[in-house]
């Protein structure tokens, strides 16, 4: 294991980093009872985040809460009756252009079931 990583492991226990084992856990505390730099960079470590911890509180202390009001709009929500008419308006030229579709493809589907109906009767008068 190289320093970096010795470190970091170092940190993350002195942090309580629920990402370490419970297996390394032991190792670090084990490691810790024999190694002095080990225990003073845990000791450190923890001093610093109590720092930053202690440190943070204070600032946010310090700091008014203000409550953030956000302005209503100006305009009312009510649709005015030009929307709702546009919107009817377009309801009914799609409705239109829909149903006009479908009574052209009818059209045109009986009209080739009719061909085909007169191209079978013409080949049958044909064979007779």
């Amino acid at each position: 294991m190289n320093q970096e990583q010795r470190e970091a492991r170092l940190t993350a226990y002195a942090l309580n980093d629920p990402g370490l084992s419970s297996a390394e856990r032991s190792e670090i505390e084990s490691l810790i009872v024999t190694d002095a730099e080990a225990r003073q960079a845990v000791e450190e470590t923890r001093h610093l985040s109590r720092l930053l911890t202690n440190g943070l509180a204070a600032e946010q202390a310090a700091t008014p809460v203000t409550a953030v009001t956000i302005p209503a709009s100006s305009r009312p929500k009510t649709k005015s009756f030009a929307r709702i008419f546009q919107l009817v308006a377009a309801s009914i030229v799609v409705l239109a252009v829909a149903s006009t579709t479908m009574i052209v493809r009818a059209n045109r589907k009986a009209e080739n079931e009719r061909v085909a109906e007169a191209e079978q009767l013409a080949q049958l008068e044909k064979e007779e």
